[in-house]
């Protein structure tokens, strides 16, 4: 716990609630607090203080069972440093190697074989952007453009998790269109695409996540190396 006073961090004591008591603070000092790990960016965003969009940051997404976020957080907290992502029992982070990263977390499950009681999933992701709702589909057909090469040869098929903007972007939708167009960029290739739900090659999982969006490729390998790597 902090308190903030009117005149910064000194003995009078105004609130105690971190988050209520910089709500009127210039940003300056809400991001000044997060950078110190007092309070996180997200709860800077969330309150107001800062007008910014955080970048995206992070490239793992780890989902978990009900009550079970403090175990995962603490269990993984060797590997990566998991925060909240906005929605019930989701977890984000960074890792500056993946293929490490979920090595580690397969090695804490054999060890730890209660963790999965606690876990729900771990999904990897390459790309990362800031959505514009009005042209997601757009975009989402843009970044998928950079990895369409590695689906060459391949079946595959269109998997996408929204979390947030319920009304306004359909899931079903925007698999169908992702699918359409990487499918038209391989024929275009002169290649002969494959669309297949029964164990694919590749699965192309978009995780929408509030105003960030991930996009990855998960193959048929990584999938029965990491059984906790799924799309559901």
């Amino acid at each position: 716990m902090i308190w903030i006073t009117r005149g910064g961090l000194c003995p009078k004591i105004v609130s105690s609630d971190p988050c209520r008591a910089l709500a009127h603070a210039p940003a300056r000092r809400a991001l000044f607090l997060a950078a110190m790990r007092r309070i996180s960016y997200d709860d800077c965003t969330r309150y107001g203080m800062t007008d910014e969009k955080p970048p995206p940051d992070w490239n793992v997404v780890v989902t978990c069972q009900q009550g079970g976020q403090r175990a995962v957080r603490r269990a993984l907290h060797p590997l990566v440093r998991l925060r909240r992502a906005g929605f019930r029992n989701v977890l984000v982070g960074r890792v500056d190697d993946v293929q490490a990263f979920l090595t580690g977390v397969a090695e804490l499950l054999e060890r730890r074989p209660s963790l999965a009681a606690s876990l729900g999933k771990v999904l990897p992701v390459e790309r990362t952007f800031l959505i514009d709702v009005a042209r997601f589909q757009e975009q989402l057909a843009e970044e998928a453009a950079a990895l369409v090469d590695r689906l060459v040869g391949l079946n595959f098929h269109v998997r996408v998790e929204r979390r947030g903007h319920k009304g306004v972007i359909n899931t079903q939708a925007t698999e169908l269109a992702l699918g359409e167009s990487l499918y038209s960029v391989l024929a275009a290739r002169g290649c002969k695409p494959t669309v297949t739900f029964a164990d694919p090659d590749v699965v192309v999982a978009v995780e929408l996540i509030g105003e960030v969006a991930g996009l990855e490729l998960l193959t048929r390998a990584t999938r029965q190396r990491f059984p906790f790597v799924r799309i559901t």
